[in-house]
């Protein structure tokens, strides 16, 4: 368990719907970290990395 302080304000992953960035925020929720992406969904089959996100984190996770 990760013991160091939580932050109030979210991590933001720019370009965070993709395969890194999905990894990436899916990894910080996991250690109970707020994530907010910023993507432009512009790359065919980000909004169901989004989805996964949102099912498995729920209200931790913003999408802008």
């Amino acid at each position: 368990m990760n013991t160091r302080n939580r932050r109030d304000a979210p991590v933001a992953i720019i370009g965070g719907s993709g395969f890194i960035g999905s990894n990436l925020a899916d990894s910080l929720l996991s250690d109970g970290e707020p994530v907010l992406v910023i993507d432009n969904l512009s790359r065919p089959g980000v909004e169901q990395n989004l989805e996964w996100l949102a099912q498995k984190h729920g209200g931790r996770l913003t999408v802008e």
